[in-house]
């Protein structure tokens, strides 16, 4: 019930701003835009831009491990279990109502140094989240995950009684793995706490796309500069490897943080880099440094599910309608 003092004007003035206005008034559709250093322009109606690719496991069965909670840097792992990533890539903590990512970023870190750090500064700030994180995960799990609060924005969680409960695997090879997600189900009838459910990282070759903040108002997760262009999830995407001179179609399927371009999923960067099953190991076993490039292909999405297969087919007959590879490499800003 609205107080007694709250003027009509005032509430017709709220209705007249739905959330469909505000996130019209986020950002204006333009043909060249920056995320970040990077710059991202329209080239025929498809979104160009030009990065590395840093690898992310998020969806893959062996992403983060319950016990050995800082992957392969946890001292703990016997050398037999792979584990491909940290939690502190998957998680977040909270300090006195405020939620504090495992990482940190360039700009994470100037914001909580009130100026530029880098090196052993920003490693020391990493270490320190990530510490506190992995020790009030361990707090949780004696708790029956009732506290500290732990945002799992890279594990599959459900509500039960209250709490937020991360998916774990019960039995077989994959025991105490936590189940990872991804923002796009590739079976979405699935269990959410089934692995089922997501797109493998091993096996579906994926990029990630910056996401917003999301808030009761505004629920979306991609950055409106890429939705004014109509990108949705499962667009193909064209990516190509200047170093390893390969080229991969993927999907997008993945959002990460806000301000950052330049994420794959650990399929995608095994297959630009050739990558022998024997050497398929951890996140950084699938970066791809030197210049990469991106074509985005605006409502090209197939629907779930998706296979590399289909991928790949869907991929070549939108790049032979849009150009060529030497059209590609040929694209500048």
């Amino acid at each position: 019930m609205f107080k007694t003092n709250f003027s009509a004007m005032a509430f017709i003035a709220m209705l007249a701003i739905s959330p469909t206005s505000i996130l019209a008034a986020e950002c204006e559709k333009a043909d060249e835009f920056e995320i970040g250093a990077t710059t991202v322009t329209l080239q025929n109606d498809a979104l160009f831009f030009t990065s590395h690719m840093h690898a992310d496991a998020d969806g893959s069965a062996r992403a983060y491990h319950s016990k050995y909670l800082r992957g392969p840097h946890d001292k703990t792992k016997p050398k037999n279990v792979l584990v491909q990533d940290t939690i502190c890539n998957g998680a977040s903590y909270y300090r006195r109502g405020k939620k504090i990512p495992g990482i940190a970023t360039a700009k994470m870190c100037a914001k909580h140094y009130g100026r530029e750090c880098v090196g052993e500064e920003r490693y020391n700030l990493y270490l320190k989240r990530c510490l506190n994180l992995v020790g009030d995960i361990k707090k949780a799990q004696k708790n029956n995950w009732r506290k500290p609060k732990i945002d799992w924005f890279g594990v599959a969680h459900k509500n039960v009684d209250g709490r937020v409960v991360p998916c774990i695997h019960k039995t077989g090879v994959l025991k105490d793995y936590f189940v990872s997600q991804t923002s796009l189900p590739n079976e979405p009838t699935a269990d959410a706490c089934s692995g089922k459910r997501y797109m493998n990282s091993e096996t579906i070759p994926f990029i990630v796309l910056p996401r917003i903040k999301k808030t009761k108002k505004s629920p979306v997760e991609l950055r409106c500069e890429f939705r004014k262009h109509g990108v949705k999830k499962g667009d193909i995407v064209a990516v190509y490897s200047k170093k390893y001179q390969k080229l991969v179609f993927a999907i997008y399927a993945d959002n990460g943080p806000g301000n950052k371009l330049g994420e794959g999923s650990l399929n995608l960067g095994w297959e630009l880099r050739g990558t022998q099953n024997d050497e398929k190991t951890d996140a950084s076993s699938a970066v791809v440094t030197g210049e990469v490039r991106y074509l985005v292909f605006p409502g090209s999405a197939t629907g779930a599910p998706y296979s590399f297969a289909g991928i790949q087919k869907s991929g070549q007959q939108l790049l032979e309608e849009w150009g060529d590879l030497e059209t590609l490499l040929e694209t500048q800003h």
